[in-house]
């Protein structure tokens, strides 16, 4: 049975922002003990959230000033529990050993923080130095047991005597928003770093940053995975469970990244995508990275963390999109961005202009009576693609109708594809035609246009 704390003669408070690992140790080294080892193997439960709430109710009878907010913190809405994104993984939980602090830090406040038991917490982003975990004398890993009074390690050394070093930015960038969440407020409570709020006033709960890293790794595993289309051998890859699921360097520091960098890293997708891709127009395969992150990116939720990215890839997806109604799914090369979209649909409307005059009119009851798909899972979707960017290969080679008199006197289509179009209406125009048609006639168009450019070739 432990000895409450109310029993001891000297009980000091709670400081605001202090751990509570540090606390206990803090409150019986001022009554000149150890704390006992089975209170140190409860505060080691309760971080890890190893039976967590019998800890935390062993806890709350000898401290006795645990009160609801703490509940909450530890054991209702923990950081490592179970919600929307999946079960309980090991790197959300807090870190209790090594016992990590920083050097300037505890010299000057000389308590232990609870921002540095948090996830992902690598840096002080008061001071931008890393957190450091060994004692700077004897080379020991900094356990709970091996502290003494005062914050020395069991060699004597003063924790507050070891050297920094200079962390990251990104690390800091990432701590200074731990420390500005608003989850901490309350009991866990310490003063935000005057370099969080000239961030991205990313204050939210701590929930939705963690949920916001975790899915930046997933997409990482996704996206570096061999994918079924490759030709090189697949051979078995076994891993440990926490080794894909810790976030890297490269989830982590997305997530930190600003609004240009994030959106450079999504075109950067988009091209490396995209680049073995020669069409003006482009069709996201399901399976391909470019698939994957929009529909990885469309399972975020919005929040604090998340809503600029959520803004980003619209603004890009927006500067991307076809526009054309009955194929929503379909977007410009990613490398349209460097060249003149416009003249691209000028072209286009000059050159079907030359061309639908020569084709035959379909004459009304010939029209083929077709199944009407939803364009999202349209199966000729991808055929239709393949027709608009070889119309738009030969209107920008400006090639000669001549070439194509096996597509005009074999073709028909409705009267009101023979009109003239606006370079802004003639995608659309096409596109509802194409994308009206059966397979097979589909087909049959794209094969009238490679016999035309074979014609070509020959010649």
């Amino acid at each position: 049975m432990l000895t409450p704390f109310r029993d001891y003669p000297v009980r000091p408070a709670r400081i605001s922002g202090e751990s509570l690992a540090g606390y206990v140790h803090r409150f019986y080294w001022a009554n000149g003990h150890e704390p006992p080892q089975a209170l140190r193997a409860t505060l080691r439960r309760l971080y890890l959230g190893d039976g967590h709430r019998d800890a935390f109710v062993l806890l709350q009878s000898t401290i006795g000033t645990l009160n609801a907010a703490d509940h909450e913190w530890w054991v209702t809405t923990r950081i490592d529990a179970e919600h929307g994104f999946g079960s309980h993984t090991k790197w959300r939980s807090p870190h209790y050993s090594p016992v990590r602090h920083c050097p300037i830090c505890i010299g000057e406040k000389t308590y232990h923080a609870e921002l540095w038991t948090l996830p992902l917490v690598r840096a002080c982003p008061f001071h931008h130095c890393a957190l450091v975990s060994h004692c700077a004398t004897c080379g020991q890993s900094l356990a709970w047991s091996s502290l003494r009074t005062g914050w020395n390690c069991s060699c004597g050394a003063p924790l507050a005597n070891a050297g920094t070093t200079p962390a990251a930015s990104w690390m800091v960038r990432l701590a200074s928003i731990v420390a500005s969440s608003t989850h901490l407020d309350g009991p866990h409570n310490e003063a935000a770093p005057r370099v969080a709020l000239t961030l991205n006033d990313q204050r939210g709960p701590l929930h939705d940053l963690y949920d916001f890293v975790g899915w930046a790794q997933r997409l990482r595993n996704q996206l570096s995975r061999r994918l079924p289309y490759q030709s090189r051998p697949r051979w078995p890859v076994f891993r440990k469970p926490s080794s894909s699921a810790t976030p890297t360097h490269w989830a982590q520091n997305f997530v930190v990244a600003d609004a240009s960098t994030r959106k450079r890293a999504l075109h950067r997708l988009l091209k490396w995508d995209f680049r073995h891709h020669t069409g003006v127009l482009v069709f996201p395969e399901t399976a391909r990275p470019f698939a994957l992150a929009m529909r990885a990116l469309s399972d975020l939720p919005r929040n604090p963390h998340t809503e600029r990215l959520h803004r980003e890839a619209d603004s890009l997806l927006g500067a991307l999109h076809a526009g054309i109604e009955t194929l929503p799914d379909v977007y410009f090369h990613p490398r349209s961005l460097n060249f003149d979209r416009e003249r691209q649909l000028v072209l286009l409307a000059h050159w079907w202009k030359a061309v639908a005059r020569r084709i035959s009119v379909l004459e009304p009851d010939a029209a083929l009576s077709c199944v009407r798909w939803s364009p999202l899972f349209a199966p000729n979707a991808r055929l239709a693609v393949q027709v608009l960017n070889t119309l738009f290969d030969a209107a920008s080679f400006n090639d000669d109708i001549e070439r194509y008199s096996a597509l005009t006197k074999r073709w028909h289509v409705p009267e009101r594809l023979r009109q003239a179009f606006r370079p802004d209406h003639v995608l659309n125009e096409l596109a509802a035609y194409l994308n009206s048609l059966r397979q097979s006639e589909l087909a049959f168009v794209l094969d009238l246009l490679a016999e035309s450019g074979r014609k070509a070739a020959c010649r």
